[in-house]
């Protein structure tokens, strides 16, 4: 069943709570998991996680002190409606 715009806009307030409350690698990606969001990639200093429920995707980028000092959070709608490079 497809996830409303509502209840996307939930689960992305909790994401922001997260990101707002946690600041290293470890308590942010267990507060991402504890809401659905599945690790996808980590590559040393970045972890990609999504909620494909949600269709949210989230990448979080960790300092040498394993402290998350940013992060980029977008939707499928999103990603799909970001220009194609050309080539």
């Amino acid at each position: 069943m497809p996830i409303t715009e509502e209840e996307q806009q939930a689960v992305l307030a909790k994401v922001r709570d997260i990101l707002s409350t946690y600041h290293t690698r470890e308590a942010v990606r267990s507060g991402l998991e504890s809401i659905g969001f599945v690790v996808r990639a980590e590559h040393g200093d970045v972890v990609s996680l999504e909620n494909a429920p949600a269709e949210i995707f989230v990448q979080i980028f960790i300092n040498e002190r394993d402290d998350v000092f940013d992060s980029h959070v977008v939707t499928f709608e999103e990603i799909d409606l970001r220009p194609r490079g050309g080539g």
